[in-house]
């Protein structure tokens, strides 16, 4: 069966006196003799240079909370030659719903077969790890939760929210899926269904690359479908027009979309062989992404158009060419894509001169978008997080205070931030490193009864962040506080997850899926059902941008660009919301915010 892959941000945690870098695990001398100590069983562990928490409990698979509660002593740090005791993990007893264990993921395994071995939901354990999307890779580490209340809870969600009445879409694109079965051929496969080859072909793009292999997961159209299209009439291109848009049910929106599928399959450049064949698959997800999204559409009464345009690699001219040349572009009302930057300038051309709006999904084109019209950039610069953090400081909700490292460190970020401001905020000049019993006790003077205390971090040192959680984790017990971060700390692999739940860490990111959200609930279902596998964070930008465009077209007709900073949306994965560049196309300035509370939970509040 065909496998996905993505690129994962991948959190690794850990409590640990602040250190100038981590050593992996393997490093770490795991001892085999296990004693008895009070009637429970320990490993007797000394520490040696280089090591810490962190990678001491990832050798020994164990939560680092659990280490913590049978060595109180080593909450001021690690030092070399403490002797620690580790509970065998098989006798400890964690009645904390903030504790469990660790799981390395080993050759061959994926998130439901370890999930299925916890007996853990599927998304929960996606939700604790922060995965953005179900999947893992070999040697990854992943926390599992203890908290088998919290467990039950979640299935109960979970089996409410499958067992909900789901509205059947009867789309022009109504998909089958088709398991490859050994001496099939493209032949009987198209015979078996009452399709034509082309119609097979036109429906799984990854064919012309890798040809037909026992194991692949065929999308089929079925039989009611064909023809529907055809028999329908096609939007006129027209000038901006003043009068209301009012769709007609007889209407078909042409939508040609451009994807890299060859060149992403056969490896170009420096990419290996595994990193293109993980590429062709994102680009099959963000395809199949886009008709979860057509067919969710049908419920409206929107008939789609998509045309397909295997673009190889984005980076070759003679591709993009050819692609220039596919008669559907004559038609279109919209275009998505290409992917990559190489490849925009050209089609982005074409789009402006013939009036037709032009989505590029993943690339940043912002000096593309400031001189033409007819093109949207989805992605969200940086500057555009740093905004959204700058209105969360000018609250007026509870006390705020900026936290500034005292050695100058990161001070470009601390003058940007202060200069978009533009106002007078208390600050907090902390030095990492310091003991710990009087930072904290520093930060408890800031904290007042009854009221919300919210600190604005102005760093993105890994070791300052540590530092700073860890001491303000333990100083705030009792206290209502928040602490806004960076997009940047979700890369940091050496942060106790625990303290970024016990702090109520928030920040903004360019796109994130709460899966307690009932949206990616009905997306996540309907993706299992067509294709009988997990979404990837490919195949939620796909449905986001085809499902809201299409949409767009719908309340605003084929010319809707200039409609377009009306329009915002939550969606599933990215959430968006333009602004015109001065004379030329539109910007998303929007982005999720997000909120790490106890439990593990991470809710995306807006």
């Amino acid at each position: 069966m065909r496998y996905f892959f993505t690129f994962l941000l991948i959190n690794a945690f850990l409590i640990n006196a602040p250190v100038a870098g981590q050593t992996d695990s393997a490093q770490v001398k795991v001892v085999k003799d296990k004693v008895k100590i009070s009637g429970k069983l320990y490993y007797i562990h000394t520490v040696r240079t280089g090591e810490t928490l962190y990678n001491i409990a990832r050798a020994y698979q164990i939560a680092q909370e659990a280490i913590l509660e049978s060595n109180p002593e080593l909450s001021q740090g690690v030092k070399v030659g403490n002797t620690i005791k580790i509970p065998v993990v098989q006798d400890l007893k964690n009645p904390n719903k903030n504790k469990g264990t660790f799981h390395i993921v080993k050759k061959g395994e994926t998130l439901y077969s370890i999930a299925k071995e916890y007996s853990i939901p599927t998304e929960r354990l996606a939700e604790i790890n922060q995965l953005m999307d179900f999947n893992v890779k070999e040697n990854q580490s992943l926390f599992i939760s203890t908290d088998r209340d919290a467990i039950k809870q979640h299935k109960k969600e979970l089996i409410a929210s499958l067992n909900e009445t789901q509205v059947a879409a009867a789309s022009p694109v109504k998909l089958v899926s088709h398991e490859v079965l050994p001496k099939e051929t493209l032949t009987s496969i198209s015979k078996k269904y009452g399709i034509t080859i082309d119609e097979l072909v036109g429906n799984n793009p990854f064919l012309k690359a890798e040809g037909l292999k026992v194991g692949q997961v065929l999308a089929i159209p079925t039989k009611q479908d064909k023809g529907v299209a055809a028999a329908q009439s096609v939007p006129e291109k027209s000038a901006v027009s003043k009068e209301p848009y009012a769709y007609k049910s007889t209407t078909v929106f042409n939508v040609v979309m451009m994807l890299p599928f060859g060149g992403a399959h056969v490896g170009l450049d420096s990419l290996g062989k595994g990193a293109a064949s993980r590429r062709f698959d994102d680009m099959m997800q963000y395809y199949e992404g886009t008709l979860v999204a057509i067919d969710s559409l049908k419920n409206k009464g929107v008939s789609v158009n998509l045309t397909v345009i295997d673009t190889k690699s984005d980076k070759d001219p003679s591709a993009v060419a050819q692609a220039l040349k596919n008669p559907a572009l004559k038609e279109a009302n919209l275009i998505i894509g290409p992917v990559y930057p190489e490849a925009i300038p050209t089609i982005a051309k074409y789009a402006q001169s013939h009036r037709i709006p032009m989505v590029s999904p993943l690339a940043n084109t912002e000096p593309l978008v400031k001189n033409n019209d007819y093109l949207i950039q989805i992605a969200s610069e940086a500057d555009v997080l740093a905004k959204l953090s700058v209105e969360y400081a000018k609250k007026g909700e509870g006390k705020t205070i900026l936290v500034v490292p005292s050695d100058g460190s990161d001070a470009k970020l601390v003058k940007e931030f202060k200069a978009m401001l533009k106002e007078k905020l208390p600050e907090l000049s902390y030095r990492q490193g310091n003991n710990a019993a009087s930072q904290r006790e520093a930060l408890r003077g800031k904290l007042a009864e009854g009221k919300k205390t919210r600190f604005v971090v102005l760093s993105n040192n890994e070791v300052f962040v540590l530092d700073f959680l860890q001491n303000l984790t333990t100083a705030s017990k009792g206290y209502d506080v928040e602490v806004l971060g960076t997009q940047k700390w979700l890369k940091f692999n050496s942060i106790d997850i625990a303290y970024l739940h016990g702090s109520n860490v928030q920040m903004y990111v360019q796109n994130y899926v709460d899966y307690n959200q009932e949206s990616a609930k009905s997306f996540v279902r309907s993706f299992r059902n067509y294709y009988k596998a997990d979404p990837n964070n490919y195949a939620f930008r796909g449905f986001d941008v085809a499902y809201f465009f299409i949409d767009a077209m719908r309340k605003l007709g084929p010319d809707f660009v200039d409609s377009l900073p009306k329009l915002s949306s939550k969606n599933v994965h990215t959430p968006f919301r333009f602004v015109k560049e001065g004379d030329g196309g539109y910007m998303n300035t929007d982005a999720a915010l997000i909120k790490h509370v106890e439990g593990y939970k991470v809710v995306r509040l807006k």
